[in-house]
């Protein structure tokens, strides 16, 4: 949990450099994060995004209310039941969705993929397992989940070292290198993410702030 709420940090500090449309996609919330790891021919992916993301994945497949992904925004307090995300979690539609959307491409063919979804999938993300017919070295990975909700959906992907990238609707995928990942790799990632964390972390909080209080005036106003 503490390296995701780096992550967190790192991706919010990110989106700050990009363009305010893109940058708040949905609710002015944190930009979904991917972390890749590999072993032999395996990749491992883990995805995480913010429960109002999460949800309106479910809103789109008609597994969950719109009203639930309006409570993760601070509208209404129509969150989800435990039996409503477990069946949420568990469905085939979502997890032939979550397939659909992330490949691992090993010299033009995508990797076998396995994905496992927690019952607690909307805080807790998912993670993908890929077993490709060779040692990983370069691969592609490409990333469009939530790009069918709104076209200003992006992930950031990271892998422990100063790569990152950023999928989008018109750059959806990514060439990676997995030899330039330390062997010690789930290790080495939370120092750079975590330094300056709390000059980021209060910098980003006014900012969010700032934005919501702003947008918040503005609709009282209307």
């Amino acid at each position: 949990m503490m390296l995701w709420g780096a992550v967190a940090i790192a991706s919010f500090t990110v989106a700050l450099l990009l363009p305010a449309s893109a940058a708040f996609a949905h609710a002015g919330g944190t930009v979904p994060q991917a972390r890749l790891s590999a072993d032999g021919p395996r990749v491992l992916v883990e995805w995480w995004a913010a429960g109002d993301d999460v949800s309106d994945i479910g809103v789109g497949l008609d597994l969950l209310p719109e009203e639930a992904s309006l409570a993760f925004q601070g509208v209404g307090d129509a969150y989800p039941t435990a039996e409503q995300e477990r069946r949420f979690a568990r469905s085939a539609e979502l997890r032939a969705y979550l397939l659909d959307n992330v490949q691992v491409i090993q010299d033009g063919e995508p990797c076998d993929a396995t994905v496992f979804v927690p019952d607690e999938v909307i805080v807790a993300g998912v993670r993908y397992e890929f077993i490709c017919p060779q040692q990983v070295e370069q691969v592609s990975v490409r990333i469009t989940l939530l790009h069918d909700r709104d076209e200003q959906y992006r992930t950031y992907s990271i892998d422990g070292t100063i790569w990152s990238e950023i999928h989008t609707v018109h750059h959806p995928e990514h060439v990676w290198d997995a030899t330039l990942v330390p062997a010690t790799k789930e290790a080495d990632g939370l120092p750079l993410l975590v330094a300056g964390i709390g000059l980021v972390g209060v910098g980003g909080g006014v900012v969010l702030w700032w934005t919501r209080a702003t947008v918040g005036n503005r609709s009282g106003g209307q």
